[in-house]
């Protein structure tokens, strides 16, 4: 090293001596941005691997087609033979419901384990091996209180294809998890897994309910990808395709097979009605009940031939629920880390131009007596290119530790605890850490540049004179000035270094912008239940039932006092582009709009009942860019399909509802709307007592109260809630950091002005006055222009982070403000009080 670059290194050094305070300042937001940015990072790259490799292990689908009739051992065959498909299983599956003691009720589906896709993760026992056995789902378990080595008898089945299940009673061998149901807040119909010998394969000529297909390895990497999921859509585009050729083949196939049944019935009749005749022709009661039977067969046959279209519901990865909630866990994380984290390196950035410019300002005069000396722009700009890229590189590398050993953990065990699987294995990203140290001295080297440039330009001679003052111009002779003397000072500050002030402004503004964007997002989750209560839900309770007990529970709910009505509940599916889920809720539309507040989403005006047309929540209509009067493909119950019209779009805070009319639904369907489910007002009726008798009734499928509705939520999104409270910690603790810096800049750049001032006579007191007029200044302005900016930044923070089945609170939320302001007061006071004891020990032999 040479003797000037020694000098220039040893200045170097003494410079971080002198400054160690905004040298630390620009380390500490180094490591706040840096640890926020890579640990959401990392967070998002740890559930994205962790949720493929646990996909992977149990073989996850990656398309599923259901058939509304059937899908034959030809359709499969189909399946197998399309380019880059591994394997396709079929599935068979009925509906059941199924009792456990006196208050043990639960739905399932009774579906066939997987041997090659969907293979269960076994916790518990094993699987199933013979006709007569079944593993459950953890969850059904828990909620019915089985073991492994009970029996499954108690249950009926509820859906037509239960016909073909021979076996009625199962031995539990074990517990497990299936890769279809992984959320843990969004609760699913669970599983009752056996082998496919329980259903009658003769019967159904080998034909399935559903097929399940894997790709060969579509990407070699995350399921979460935008190259899997080209490669997921262009398999169901394909399967789509296939269609139109292949369902007229299944309708062709089940009708010959039902013809066929109908048929051998009928010769049977014939044989048993020639018997009859034969051996006891005197009974001739007996002969006409056979002879009038015979024309029922004609009924079969009109039936057989008015049988719905079989049609093809082709679904990808993200129709599961569980596979949506992780990439709307990973949108979620990737919005925060871009909105947040620059916020916290454009503030950084800021930061580093403030103390890097004084200081450069400050020793003008001694560039340019190394100027004069021999030294070269680049020499000179290595100095203070070494403290600001040491401070960062040194805060960068801290924070890539500090995130991944102490941040990520925190934010994946909180979105851990939404699934029933274990995503929480953190990983640290090389290859980020690389990017964002590169990036920071990068962007600390262009600041520095920024910074120093206009001294580069100036020759040695110029910069070892004073510079010339810019500040007010003299007042004209006789005018009286309307401002005291520290305002004129303060002015004349402002005025001749204005980009220290405009930076000082900015770094404030940026603070208190992110802190209540912190507490605007926390009030915009935490609202949406509350809103949901006081604005759209009017009922207390849903009860679901089979309809063959609808009787029952109406005798229930009317005994115990509650106001309440019919309606048709169920599942539906949404083709907008993707299949959507949705919850039908139809019938008398008047008495839906009483208990469920229907409001425009623009005008705010009630929705009116309606024969023509579905309505559809705001976030369906935003997302898939719907409006009055388009036009979608609706499923329901996976059975019946029609296209709808879009009648209105209403404002709604949680789930997934879609209201029609019973008019509307039979005459798209064309058949009877059937009733099986209750919208309940309890009327001051205890909500425990008429839980526990709703509970005990048989049939019952499912009883939801709103609260539980509302817990559920506040469950699911305690996620976003841990992770925005650490952000807002983090934001707060930036801004006692940054305004630490920016007053122990002022203090520094106006030390030899205060030791002057009090060698004048000025006092300790007059001093802080001094200075705190303009700190004042900023901050108040700082403060102001942040909220401005801030509740813009936090509208769109909001929108960014909402869920397919959660409207946040998207108004402006003024307390939220107040916190903002209230801490950066709060940190700006505490940090003055302290910084500026140093005025009590300024000595004459500080002047330099």
């Amino acid at each position: 090293m040479t003797a000037m670059k020694k000098t220039q290194f040893k200045d170097a050094v003494r410079n971080i001596r002198k400054r160690w305070v905004s040298y630390l300042s620009v380390i500490v937001i180094a490591i706040l941005g840096t640890s926020i940015f890579l640990s959401i990072g990392f967070a998002g790259t740890a559930i994205a691997r962790n949720a493929t490799e646990m996909y992977d292990a149990m073989h996850f689908r990656h398309v599923e087609v259901i058939s509304t009739l059937l899908v034959t051992e030809d359709d499969l065959d189909v399946f197998r033979s399309l380019d880059g498909v591994k394997c396709a299983e079929p599935v068979w599956q009925a509906g059941i419901y199924a009792s456990h003691g006196e208050e043990r009720r639960s739905h399932a589906y009774l579906i066939t384990a997987g041997q090659e896709i969907n293979v269960p993760q076994i916790l518990e026992g094993r699987l199933p091996e013979t006709p007569d056995e079944c593993a459950i789902e953890q969850s059904f378990a828990e909620a019915m209180e089985y073991r492994v080595g009970d029996v499954l008898d108690d249950f009926t089945m509820t859906d037509d294809m239960g016909q073909y299940v021979l076996s009625w009673e199962f031995r539990i061998t074990g517990i497990v998890t299936h890769p279809d149901h992984i959320s843990e807040t969004i609760r699913e119909t669970p599983y009752v897994l056996t082998v496919k010998e329980a259903f009658d394969l003769e019967t159904l000529q080998g034909a399935s309910m559903k097929a399940e297909i894997v790709l060969e390895d579509p990407d070699g990497g995350s399921r979460f990808s935008g190259r899997h999921s080209d490669a997921v859509s262009a398999l169901v585009g394909k399967i789509e395709a296939l269609a139109p050729e292949r369902t007229p083949l299944t309708d062709a196939a089940v009708k010959k097979a039902a013809y066929a049944q109908i048929d051998q019935m009928k010769e049977e009749r014939l044989k048993e009605l020639e018997r009859v005749k034969r051996e006891t022709p005197e009974d001739t009661e007996t002969i006409e009940y056979y002879e009038n039977s015979l024309s029922d067969y004609d009924e079969y046959y009109k039936n057989i031939d008015a049988m719905a279209p079989c049609r093809w519901i082709v679904l990808g990865e993200r129709s599961n629920v569980g596979f949506d909630q992780v990439l709307s866990c990973l949108d979620t994380l990737r919005h925060l880390r871009m909105n947040f984290g620059l916020l916290f390196i454009g503030i950084g950035a800021l930061t580093i131009l403030a103390t890097i410019g004084k200081l450069v300002s400050e020793q003008r005069t001694q560039v340019g007596t190394v100027k004069a000396l021999g030294f070269t722009n680049r020499e000179i700009l290595q100095k203070y290119l070494l403290f600001g890229v040491s401070a960062v590189a040194a805060g960068t590398i801290a924070g890539s530790l500090a995130g991944r050993f102490f941040m990520e953990k925190i934010v994946l065990d909180n979105y851990n605890s939404s699934f029933t699987v274990d995503l929480s294995a953190p990983v640290f990203d090389w290859v980020s850490v690389l990017t964002v140290l590169l990036a920071g001295i990068l962007l600390t080297s262009v600041t520095v540049w920024i910074a120093c440039r206009n001294l580069m330009k100036e020759s040695a001679n110029a910069l070892m004179l004073p510079p010339v003052p810019k500040g007010l111009t003299k007042t004209r002779e006789g005018r009286k000035n309307v401002f005291g003397l520290y305002s004129r000072l303060i002015l004349r500050n402002i005025r001749s270094d204005w980009k220290r002030v405009a930076v000082s402004v900015v770094c404030v503004l940026g603070c208190c912008a992110m802190i209540g964007v912190g507490f605007t997002l926390k009030s915009a989750v935490n609202n949406c239940p509350e809103k949901q209560a006081s604005e759209v839900v009017a009922y207390d309770a849903k009860l679901v039932c089979d309809p063959l007990f609808l009787e029952d529970f109406q005798e229930i709910l009317d005994g115990a006092g509650t106001e309440n009505f019919r309606l048709y509940s169920a599942t539906a599916v949404l083709r907008t582009g993707d299949y959507r889920a949705a919850q039908l809720l139809c019938g008398d539309m008047a008495r839906i709009l009483e208990m469920y507040r229907l409001v425009d989403w623009k005008t705010s005006e009630p929705l009116p009942p309606t024969d023509d047309g579905i309505y559809i929540h705001q976030r369906l209509a935003e997302t898939c860019g719907l409006h009055a009067g388009s036009e979608i493909e609706l499923t329901v119950g996976l059975q019946d399909t029609a296209t709808v019209r879009v009648a209105g779009v209403f404002r709604n805070y949680l789930g997934l509802p879609v209201v029609m009319s019973g008019g509307y639904y039979e005459s798209l369907f064309a058949k009877e709307l059937t009733p099986n489910a209750f919208l309940v007002r309890l009327n001051g009726a205890d909500p425990a007592a008429v839980s526990s008798q709703v509970k005990v009734g048989f049939g019952l499928v499912s009883w939801e109260t709103s609260d539980s509705e509302r817990a559920a939520f506040e469950t699911a999104m305690g996620s976003i809630n841990s992770v925005d409270t650490l952000l807002i910690a983090i934001a707060a603790v930036m801004a006692g950091v940054v305004q630490l810096n920016l007053i122990s800049t002022y203090i520094q750049q106006k030390k030899r002005e205060l030791i002057l001032m009090r060698i004048n006579g000025f006092t300790v007191r007059e001093l802080v006055g001094y200075l705190l007029r303009e700190t004042v200044l900023t901050t108040v302005t700082g403060i102001l222009l942040g909220i401005a900016a801030g509740s813009g930044i936090g509208y769109l923070v909001v929108r960014s982070v909402e869920l397919s089945y959660a409207q946040f609170d998207r108004s402006l939320c003024l307390p939220a403000w107040l916190y903002a302001a209230g801490i950066t007061i709060l940190f700006t006071v505490v940090i003055n009080a302290v910084a500026l004891q140093k005025l009590r020990k300024l000595k004459m032999t500080d002047l330099e």
